[in-house]
């Protein structure tokens, strides 16, 4: 196994950055390492978790170890009505690499309307046209160059590994009950039973840490802050000029002279806006918080996706998956819950 080398805390207090990307995660990584490439800003990564790379978090197999770990923040929902009042655990990743160092590796990239929904609502440029090629480049797939997928970037896609028996049954059990193979989910269609593609390189996770920073660790106009938690952006006169951070017991402030970009979770994210005063101006009374903008949408219409587990007793005896290379789920589903609809809304 590769050992990642671990990135050690760093002394940012009074120093100023072009950018200063506030997260570490699935978006920031990727984010940091793009904007670095022009050797002519500079560019700051903080990241609340921890800087090394354990052995659980680059084994895929054992990615249920995470949980509950001091490399996952922990986090449960208040009590869900819908879910007999109980509280849901919510896993986020503490650890560079964000919450794609913990999760299922599994690469999907969603339905080509959602994007065109996005544009139509106004997200221009995030057309399924126009974020196409990204993806394309941000790809290295491992069956070669098409129309949907790329070769030769940082992110590896994985589909060529030996399953366990299970999931070919699984397949076969699918199409007679008429859900058509497909063999690309990424590709033209989504619909149907496949084998998943996996966010993995040589038998370890590909974490956007892995995939996006580690490459270009060495680059001197990036800076990786690992363990250093953001309490807020300041803002004065509407602009943001700087980002108060939390190291150890201490707080310290960066100075930002072109873009403080938050990407530190559907968790963090919020956090961060409603302490630097951006978002609901009654919320941020209740608190004490002078209100910088009043933005309601802060911290409001969160969706989450509910996984129901199934267990089945085998006439047979199928061992539990044992590769480290491979998580145990290798095979999904993406259903229409009613014929009439225009794009699946079951993953199972």
């Amino acid at each position: 196994m590769t050992k990642i080398a671990a990135f050690e805390p760093v002394s940012i207090g009074g120093r100023e950055f072009d950018y200063v990307v506030c997260g570490a995660g699935s978006a920031g990584c990727a984010l940091a390492a793009r904007l670095s490439e022009d050797e002519d800003v500079s560019v700051l990564l903080i990241e609340g978790g921890h800087g090394d790379t354990p052995g659980m978090v680059s084994t895929p197999l054992r990615t249920i170890e995470i949980w509950f770990s001091d490399y996952d923040w922990g986090y449960s929902t208040v009590p869900q009505k819908h879910c007999h009042d109980r509280k849901i655990y919510w896993p986020r990743g503490k650890v560079m690499g964000g919450s794609s160092a913990m999760n299922g590796m599994i690469y999907v990239r969603g339905h080509a309307m959602d994007y065109d929904a996005w544009a139509l609502a106004g997200c221009h440029g995030w057309d399924w046209k126009s974020v196409l090629p990204y993806f394309r480049k941000s790809e290295d797939f491992d069956r070669g160059a098409d129309p949907w997928h790329g070769v030769g970037g940082p992110l590896h896609v994985t589909t060529d590994y030996a399953a366990h028996p299970v999931m070919d049954a699984l397949i076969a059990a699918a199409g007679e009950a008429g859900i058509p193979h497909n063999r690309d989910y990424n590709g033209a269609s989504l619909d149907g039973i496949s084998r998943i593609q996996f966010n993995t390189l040589k038998g370890e996770r590909a974490s956007t840490a892995a995939a996006f920073i580690n490459p270009v660790r060495d680059r001197e106009n990036l800076t990786v802050a690992p363990a250093t938690r953001v309490e807020k952006v300041l803002v004065e006169n509407g602009r943001v000029t700087g980002v108060r951070c939390r190291v150890g017991g201490e707080s310290v402030e960066v100075g930002v002279r072109r873009e403080a970009i938050l990407s530190a979770g559907t968790m963090e994210s919020p956090r961060i806006l409603m302490l630097s005063g951006i978002g609901p101006r009654a919320h941020l009374d209740a608190f004490d918080i002078e209100t910088v903008v009043d933005l309601p949408g802060v911290g409001q219409n969160l969706h989450d996706h509910t996984l129901l587990p199934m267990i089945y007793e085998s006439r047979e005896d199928y061992p539990f998956p044992t590769d480290p290379a491979l998580p145990p789920m290798q095979v999904h589903m993406f259903l229409k819950s009613h014929p009439e609809m225009a794009v699946p809304d079951i993953q199972p």
